[in-house]
């Protein structure tokens, strides 16, 4: 039996989802089982999903009750996690590829599996192995050996890390039970006390997994956000060159940035991928300062020879984009505006 099982969990946005679940069944090893936990959508949308893939082994789906709780960004998505963790552990399985719903597996072979399983293998207090694009924004120094920053180092391998974990990834699930770990309250909790016993995210220089870029996101189970439409692979949709380029990564600088753009080639430093509206600065400033990023930057970003070219579909709008920056300078130069923000929503409301 395989040691790897990959998980996909979260809200059922249909676009979303079945783009997640596809990216997967298209990508993994044959013998790898797929289990998909939905936490929210309705039991009917669910049971479409769940009968669209009933021809195909190994891929199993469950309805996880959402509930309405205190932790708007999680809700029942932590529920979920337990729920495949505990069963994946029960059935045999040793490591899990941890996907949420607006994710896609964008490639996947034996090689990335013994790279990943080498890299838990050697760093014994590894956790997770970050299986997405690394934020020049946050993690400037990931590229350059010779720099100061978090690394941990063997005879072999230098390898950049975080203090603790968060929620995707290639996990270790032994490793998860052995150390007491749960899965509650938010990503903050989970990192500070898989941080406290000494754990580490080990971050790969080749991504495999990306975010949908501007997705719609869930918050107290209502949707927030422009849901994409009309391209089921996403970023899957590329030039087959594209995926040549990621597989080489290592050998080239590749960061988060440059899938999350703004506008042509340009994005803000660091980009998180999240709905693009009136809020988004202000979570993304008190996340900056968790970080220790003091500003948000302007930065052109692009691989090199451009071979994976821009996602034009998937860039906010137009009226966001003016909206939001107008409200950004509003704020610097008045601190605090809220009459200013709402005025401006109902303006959105007026033109889009």
């Amino acid at each position: 039996m395989s040691k790897v099982v990959h998980g996909i969990v979260g809200w059922n946005i249909p676009e979303y989802t079945c783009n997640a679940i596809d990216s997967v069944i298209t990508n993994r090893i044959k013998t790898e089982p797929l289990y998909v936990y939905i936490t929210g959508g309705g039991r009917g949308e669910f049971e479409l999903l769940r009968d669209r893939w009933s021809n195909i082994s190994l891929v199993f789906f469950e309805y996880i009750e959402h509930d309405t709780d205190l932790v708007s960004k999680t809700g029942a998505l932590y529920k979920g996690y337990t729920a495949l963790f505990s069963v994946a552990r029960n059935s045999g399985y040793e490591f899990i590829n941890l996907m949420q719903t607006d994710m896609q597996l964008m490639w996947w072979d034996e090689e990335i599996v013994n790279h990943y399983l080498s890299l838990l293998g050697e760093f014994k207090k590894g956790i997770v192995v970050i299986t997405d694009f690394p934020r020049k924004g946050s993690s400037p120094g990931m590229y350059k050996w010779e720099s100061e920053g978090n690394f941990v180092s063997s005879k072999d391998q230098k390898i950049f890390y975080f203090a603790g974990h968060g929620d995707w990834g290639f996990f270790s699930i032994n490793r998860f039970f052995e150390e007491g770990l749960v899965w509650a309250n938010d990503e903050t909790y989970v990192q500070r006390i898989s941080a406290s016993i000494g754990l580490l995210s080990l971050l790969s220089r080749v991504p495999s997994v990306a975010p949908i870029p501007w997705p719609a996101v869930i918050r107290k189970g209502k949707i927030y956000g422009v849901t994409a439409r009309g391209n089921e692979r996403f970023l899957l949709n590329t030039i087959p060159n594209a995926l040549a380029f990621l597989k080489s990564s290592q050998n080239h600088e590749i960061w988060y940035e440059d899938i999350i753009r703004t506008w042509g080639w340009w994005s803000f430093e660091p980009a998180w991928a999240t709905c693009f509206t009136l809020a988004y600065f202000r979570r993304l400033r008190i996340t900056l300062r968790m970080h220790g990023v003091e500003s948000i930057r302007w930065t052109r970003f692009g691989f090199a020879d451009r071979r994976l070219p821009p996602f034009s579909n998937f860039r906010p709008r137009i009226a966001d984009l003016v909206l939001v920056i107008v409200g950004v300078i509003y704020s610097f130069l008045h601190k605090k505006a809220p009459k200013f923000l709402r005025h401006l929503q109902g303006l959105k409301k007026l033109f889009t």
